[in-house]
């Protein structure tokens, strides 16, 4: 049998300027590079036994979308011989074996990169010859949210329908739906058990097998990772089995394929055809915790904010919403007076949104919703908030002016990114709380809440703070800072345990890269701060939200020390939802 040997080290090189097609032509193993304008670099070698690197995580380094890598390894053959090439990057990449492109997924190629949202070693299998000998594998890698690359070399015969495959097409799988799940509770688990995860293949047709197959990827936040490719049937369930060495979770990605890893269409698309699942399971939850200590001056540094934020008055600026629908197309209730709100407020820019009144008299609880990420283009209103039964207070979370046209949006959102970076990613502006875009955010928060305060028609009672993602971190924000928020509502919450990932390992969520300014913003400190009287709903953490992982989600819930729930959801991610959801809800 011929024995292949696949080198534990490679050869990196970070560079903007390295040539997309740099490794064409090219046969021999290299430690050093001289670019086009005389730079010379020279090659980092990194351990590459688990067949998977985090640039970010070797080099200590965060690096923007776009950032450019070479990758350089070799493979040994006692003769020639045909393989497949497994290989996956997150995002933009490219393959060449001694010194031939073997496959194209770069920006050049306009194909969407990796087109697979979990990086693995089997995103991709790719027949390639080696030769008797060594054979240089090369990979020029452009990242995208994160900097990661796994490969592997197997035999044709561990895949042997490959070249055989199941044509995989929107008709040929209609009627299948996969069902995935933990054997028992998904948060119940401890360190060290294992976590079974059990798929099936329904079929609302009739029974058959033909070659379906289950491409899974399970990485864990003890940075354990495991993937593979196994046929799947009605009549042939699939275990997936881990375990985690230390409290945390595990993100179990799995999806519907063919022998070749080709799937019918693009993540979103998959989730809601039922094809693809996306879940986790936890262990010793209870025990997760920030990964840094809050700041010494932590409560010094926001009751100044909040006595200097006092010495302006809540000037507010109300005139009445004449249209019948919102900017987003959603109508606005009969029942309610709809207006344009600015209140003046420290900071850049002032407080504004839509605020919705019942018409009928009384005294109503009052509601602050905060938007989620971007909200740029053009001033919107979620249609849920507004209500007969409370008044509510949409806020947007910029303090841009409302009712203008889509120039001046697009013109806005210009103006706050900086350095091609997204608005509150600049990790100079984060080294510093008092120059973070989280600050001015903050303000208004508070602000918007001493807003609702005056209005006639409240009971004098009853605020609460509700949003979802962004919207989540700055409900918490607020029922952390402003001793008068009664309910905090908190779905996906963003930006929690920003240090986890750098820090402490865990699975890295979408977020600014950590500095400890951002210290000053993570909802797992201001949570510890929410009053006794205030309580704290977690309607919705994702077991399969890669923007904002359950791990940073519970950490922050464990913060808590007056009333609080969480609704765990499996197969759910950031944005979806199934309609046949798995809620495991605990307090």
């Amino acid at each position: 049998m011929n024995k292949i040997t696949f080198n534990s080290k490679l050869n990196l090189f970070i560079s903007d300027k390295i040539p997309s097609d740099f490794p064409n032509g090219l046969n021999s193993f290299i430690s050093e590079l001289t670019l086009s304008d005389g730079t010379l670099l020279k090659a980092v070698e990194v351990d590459f036994s688990s067949r998977r690197i985090d640039i970010c995580k070797i080099t200590g380094k965060a690096f923007p979308v776009g950032s450019r890598a070479l990758l350089m390894g070799t493979v040994e053959c006692e003769e020639d011989c045909e393989v497949l090439l497994g290989a996956g990057a997150d995002w933009w990449w490219s393959g060449w074996v001694n010194g031939k492109k073997v496959i194209d997924r770069s920006k050049s190629a306009d194909v969407g990169g990796n087109y697979y949202a979990t990086t693995s070693k089997v995103d991709w299998l790719i027949p390639v010859s080696l030769r008797k000998g060594s054979n240089l594998l090369a990979f020029v890698v452009d990242s995208g949210n994160h900097f990661i690359m796994g490969c592997d070399v197997f035999e044709k015969e561990l895949f042997p329908d490959y070249f055989n495959p199941m044509a995989i097409t929107n008709e040929s799988l209609s009627g299948y739906r996969l069902i995935g799940n933990t054997t028992r509770d998904p948060v119940s688990y401890k360190v060290g058990e294992d976590i079974e995860f059990v798929f099936e293949l329904s079929d609302s047709r009739s029974l058959r097998d033909e070659g379906i197959y289950l491409k899974w990827i399970a990485i864990g936040d003890d940075g354990e990772y495991k993937t593979g490719l196994s046929r799947i049937s009605e009549t042939r369930p699939l275990s997936v089995v881990t375990r985690l060495s230390r409290p945390g979770f595990v993100r179990v990605m799995a999806l519907l394929c063919n022998s070749r890893g080709e799937t019918a269409g693009p993540d979103q698309l998959l989730l809601e055809k039922g094809w693809r699942f996306e879940g986790g399971a936890g262990a010793d939850v209870d025990k997760l915790k920030p990964a840094v200590e809050e700041p010494a001056d932590f409560v010094e540094y926001w009751t100044k904010q909040r006595n200097n934020l006092a010495e302006v008055p809540v000037k507010a600026d109300v005139s009445p919403y004449l249209g019948k629908v919102f900017p987003d197309g959603s109508r606005i209730l009969p029942e309610v007076d709809m207006f344009l709100v600015s209140v003046d407020c420290l900071g850049p820019r002032p407080v504004t949104g839509f605020l919705s009144v019942p018409k009928a008299e009384g005294g109503y609880p009052a509601k602050v919703a905060f938007c989620g990420y971007g909200g740029l283009d053009l001033p919107h209103v979620a249609h849920t908030c507004q209500s007969k039964d409370e008044i509510v207070f949409h806020v947007n979370a910029h303090g841009y002016e409302l009712h203008r046209g889509r120039n001046y949006y697009k013109d806005f959102a210009a103006n706050i990114t900086k350095k091609h970076t997204n608005y509150a990613f600049s990790e100079e502006e984060n080294s510093n709380p008092d120059t973070a875009y989280f600050k001015g955010m903050v303000l208004r928060v508070l602000r918007s809440i001493d807003f609702v305060k005056t209005l006639p028609k409240w009971n004098r009672k009853s605020i609460i703070a509700f949003g979802g993602s962004q919207g989540g971190l700055q409900a918490i924000w607020a029922a952390g800072l402003h001793p008068d928020v009664t309910r905090c509502e908190s779905s996906v919450t963003w930006c929690c345990n920003m240090a986890g990932y750098s820090v402490d390992d865990r699975i890295p969520g979408w977020c600014p890269a950590y500095v400890s300014g951002l210290n000053y913003f993570d909802p797992v400190f201001h949570a510890a701060h929410i009053p006794e009287k205030c309580f704290v709903c977690i309607p919705r953490a994702g077991l399969g939200d890669y923007v904002c992982p359950p791990s940073g989600v519970t950490a922050m819930f464990n913060q808590l020390k007056c009333p609080k729930s969480i609704a765990y959801f499996q197969n759910s991610t950031h944005s979806f939802i199934p309609s046949e959801a798995s809620i495991f809800r605990h307090r």
